[in-house]
């Protein structure tokens, strides 16, 4: 599977087995989602000319870029001149166009923390979905700042998202709030990633208000005198 918008290359060889030279060798067959890579035969890191000697070897460099989902087709399709006859060899090839990745943070946007007591702390789990038809690949988390670090000091603060998510997956990170004086205070999550065609990044909003520790008095003097 290659995300839309994205490209797989692969290299062939073509082996002459034979013991008689091989001649005007062409190759006819590709076209929509198959091409060679750069700017054509035999592809950027190929090597085949219009000759190929007995026992000797040469390669293609092919490319599959899917325009649409879906399983799309297509076959290598050599001619050449084997020094009897115009013969020809064939390989089939197939790959599917899938959705790139798209990671989905859970909670409501922007999720609220509600009142904390300054310098007290508030843990929060977030869950991040892919919900696209190929695996994300390079997550990290990013935009923080005080009063909101990922747990730990570090993404996933705790969490299991580490790098790479399959498609149809989910994976925890950890946000924890500890406000240092008294007031709103919002940031933005940032999860960077690639989709499988580019980068990408999903993001959260998060507030929270820091508000005074309790602070509780007695009435009258101290200490209160009951008298004689």
């Amino acid at each position: 599977s290659v995300a839309t918008g994205a490209s797989l290359t692969y290299v062939f060889t073509l082996t002459n087995g034979g013991g008689f030279q091989a001649t005007s060798l062409a190759e006819t067959g590709l076209s929509g989602d198959f091409d060679y890579t750069g700017a054509g035969y035999p592809g950027t890191a190929g090597d085949c000319a219009t000759t190929l000697n007995p026992a000797a070897t040469c390669t293609i460099e092919v490319e599959f870029t899917p325009s649409a989902t879906g399983l799309r087709t297509e076959t290598i399709d050599f001619g050449y001149d084997n020094g009897a006859a115009t013969v020809s060899v064939a390989r089939d090839v197939q790959g599917t166009g899938s959705a790139p990745a798209v990671l989905a943070i859970s909670e409501v946007d922007p999720y609220d923390y509600g009142s904390v007591t300054n310098t007290a702390s508030l843990d929060h789990t977030f869950t991040i979905d892919n919900t696209g038809g190929v695996p994300a690949t390079g997550i990290s988390g990013a935009g923080l700042s005080a009063p909101y670090t990922y747990a730990g000091g570090s993404f996933p603060g705790g969490g299991t998202c580490i790098g790479t998510l399959a498609n149809g997956a989910n994976c925890t990170f950890i946000v924890r709030f500890t406000p240092s004086a008294s007031g709103a205070a919002g940031d933005t999550i940032d999860i960077n990633y690639n989709d499988g065609a580019g980068a990408q990044t999903s993001s959260r909003v998060v507030t929270g208000t820091g508000i005074t520790a309790a602070v509780l008095t007695l009435s009258e003097s101290d200490p209160y005198d009951y008298g004689t």
